[in-house]
């Protein structure tokens, strides 16, 4: 029986090599990051930019999916249940899976759980202070782009920590942490999540992944698993750099730290290593702040 593996995290957490790791298997197909389920799941919400009106599109397409339920007893969301299946069945090798990673699928991470009870999730956390750091340094040290991502950050890991803490058989845990220091440890447990016998850490970095999306450097032959340390603390040059740090840090639960493989209690004790100079780093903390209202007033373009 084919059947979806759905890889969900916030972007900027290894998703891409864990991918590149899962796809090393004979039974495991997929494309860069489909996201087309994304506009097909979210016909209900409002909010969005699209060139007509979402507002109304949203009200219009639940009105009709309330006529198609009345007139056929089922609904939009199972037909595009059935479509989405028989789409990922023709691409899966036999008795496999097709791998669709798209880690902001964590906004229809519910509907996804409702409507494919079979298939199998993967959840990729990392220290969230990490993924701003590997933001920032994706942008050259500035927070230009913050308010477009902001929602990784906030939504992402708040969406993905209650879906974990449902324990449910078909989803799996794993941290970035683990994915990169232990990939015995990580290959045996996917392995067994999976019930596969040929995922090999070995051959990753022959895997090239087909499409536009995700990271590039990491979708290309002959790049493996990258060992990089925990120093998200370097990237603090600022006051006002501290200060998104800390508000971030204050706004994510234990339990989130925990399945991202550290603790609160230890990534507080890692603020003490942020440099002194950044508290009194005024030049550089005017140009936070410049950057930071540019984000939030660009934040809806296109």
């Amino acid at each position: 029986m084919k059947q979806i593996i759905f890889l969900i995290s916030a972007p900027r957490s290894g998703s891409t090599l864990l991918q590149k790791l899962l796809v090393t298997s004979s039974h495991i197909n997929t494309a860069a990051e489909p996201w087309w389920l994304l506009p097909l799941l979210l016909y209900r919400s409002s909010e969005g930019d699209e060139s007509y009106n979402k507002r109304i599109a949203s009200k219009a397409i639940q009105d009709f999916d309330a006529y198609f339920n009345r007139k056929t007893g089922g609904s939009l969301d199972i037909e595009i249940s059935k479509m989405v299946s028989e789409v990922y069945a023709s691409l899966a090798p036999e008795k496999g899976y097709f791998l669709d990673k798209t880690p902001r699928y964590y906004l229809i991470l519910d509907e996804l759980r409702h409507l494919f009870p079979s298939a199998k999730f993967i959840l990729l956390t990392r220290n969230p202070l990490e993924i701003l750091a590997s933001k920032l340094h994706g942008h050259s040290g500035t927070f230009h782009a913050y308010y477009k991502y902001k929602i990784d950050l906030y939504q992402g890991v708040n969406t993905i920590t209650k879906s974990i803490q449902r324990r449910d058989n078909n989803v799996f845990n794993l941290d970035y942490n683990e994915l990169v220091t232990s990939e015995s440890k990580s290959v045996k447990t996917l392995q067994s999540f999976l019930n596969l016998d040929d995922i090999d850490s070995n051959k990753i970095n022959q895997v090239e992944v087909e499409g536009k999306m995700g990271d590039p450097a990491a979708m290309i032959q002959n790049e493996g698993i990258r060992l990089e340390k925990s120093l998200w603390h370097t990237a603090v040059d600022s006051p006002i750099k501290y200060l998104v740090f800390k508000k971030l840090f204050s706004s994510i639960s234990d339990d989130y730290f925990h399945f991202s493989g550290t603790s609160k209690f230890s990534i507080e004790k890692e603020f003490k290593k942020i440099s002194w100079s950044a508290y009194f780093n005024l030049w550089q903390g005017i140009i936070d702040s410049l950057t930071l209202l540019r984000s939030y007033l660009t934040k809806n373009r296109k």
